[in-house]
């Protein structure tokens, strides 16, 4: 038998371990309100400053301070094609150009005390900033995060080839035209391909062999970038193989005829006495059996395989088996 002033000690106890299994949830949300987090993106990172769009999210912080610092443009443009940079927070060369406090909670929106976090986003649009190239800094409660933008009145058009670039510039505001703007082509060793500049018409032409490069665009202190590259059409080994039919069964022989060129300026050089490897492959793209060729001086090559008896049915390919594209050539059924 419990006696009651026993009974009411056990009630209590037990109500109040209750109290404070109820209590341990909304503490640790309130813990982790306590963690704030803010990230930043770019969804037009090189317009006019009013056309710049920025999107900012966070986590825990209504609200987000943020600036917009100048950095060396030059290097950071020439650099940011080639992956130099690599993630790195770029130095700054001024102190912020604007700072303001952006309110990313949505109207009316408040933390539910039910959820141990509450998330934010918004998006806005750059301040009016002068051309150049800007750090942008998101920060909260110990937490940052940051973006590049370039902001810049400068529209630039690149057609390349191998041989050329055409560089035409314009004001990106009002569509006019932009004569004297310097034009630089940098390599991805920094080095200078070409320089020029651009003509009455806000265009330039300029000879430049084939390579990767980004074009900087210069007017004052206003600047862009733009990465564009071209291959060397020249010296690109072109294959055409045949074979004595399209399908074939296990056991039967493949005669085979490959003629190989190399592509010279809009025609084409014969690749005369070269040695070759043909390959002949499975449907799992195992090699069966190899031909060690020479071309003769027409620049090709003919020979044939033999099928294995025990071989896999299906789609087979052949072709050149050094650096060659591999040829489909045929079947089992």
């Amino acid at each position: 038998m419990i006696r009651p002033g026993k009974l009411l000690t056990r009630t209590a106890f037990f109500i109040s371990v209750l109290a404070l299994l109820m209590l341990l949830p909304l503490a640790s949300a309130v813990t982790a309100k306590r963690e704030a987090s803010v990230s930043i993106w770019c969804a037009r990172d090189a317009a006019p400053s009013s056309r710049i769009r920025l999107v900012i999210n966070s986590r825990n912080a209504p609200i987000v301070h943020v600036t917009a610092t100048p950095i060396d443009g030059v290097s950071w443009i020439r650099d940011e094609f080639f992956d130099r940079n690599q993630g790195k927070i770029p130095p700054t060369i001024a102190r912020p150009a604007v700072a303001w406090d952006v309110t990313v909670a949505l109207a009316g929106q408040v933390p539910n005390p039910n959820n141990a976090d509450t998330y934010y986003s918004r998006q806005i649009n750059l301040p009016r900033l002068r051309p150049g190239v800007y750090l942008v800094h998101a920060k909260v409660n110990g937490a940052s995060a940051w973006s590049v933008v370039n902001v810049t009145n400068l529209a630039v058009v690149v057609k390349r080839s191998p041989k050329r670039a055409l560089v035409w510039v314009t004001d990106a505001l009002t569509g006019k035209l932009e004569p004297g703007a310097r034009v630089t082509a940098y390599r991805s060793n920094r080095s200078i391909a070409v320089q020029g500049q651009t003509g009455a018409d806000g265009a330039t032409m300029l000879p430049i062999s084939p390579g990767q490069e980004t074009f900087l665009i210069s007017k004052g202190a206003d600047l862009a970038g733009v990465s564009t590259g071209a291959v060397d059409p020249d010296g690109r080994l072109v294959v055409h193989f045949q074979t004595d039919r399209p399908i074939y069964r296990p056991g039967q022989t493949v005669s085979f005829k490959a003629i190989l060129r190399r592509t010279k300026d809009i025609a084409y050089s014969v690749v005369a006495n070269q040695a070759v490897g043909i390959e002949l492959r499975d449907p799992k793209d195992d090699v069966i059996d190899i031909k060690a060729l020479s071309t003769n001086r027409m620049g090709t090559v003919q020979e044939s395989f033999d099928i294995p008896s025990e071989a896999m049915p299906g789609p087979c390919s052949s072709g050149e088996s050094r650096g060659l594209p591999t040829v489909r050539s045929g079947g089992i059924p």
